[in-house]
C-alpha cells in the first residue's frame, strides 16, 4: 500500500491558500459537480 504522506508533497502556504479557497468556492455543490463529470464522462451513469 502506498503511504500518501510520502507520495504527495506538502503544500506550501500559496498552495493551501490556493486549495481553501477552491474547497469554499466548490463545497456546497460538490455532490452535483461530481454527478455532473461522471454523466458527462458516461451518460448512463445513474445513482
Amino acid at each position: 500500500m502506498i503511504d500518501l504522506k510520502k507520495a504527495l508533497p506538502s503544500w506550501n502556504s500559496a498552495d493551501q491558500k490556493t486549495g481553501q479557497t477552491v474547497w469554499n468556492a466548490v463545497n456546497g455543490d460538490l455532490e452535483k459537480i461530481l454527478l455532473r463529470a461522471y454523466r458527462a464522462s458516461d451518460s448512463s451513469f445513474r445513482l
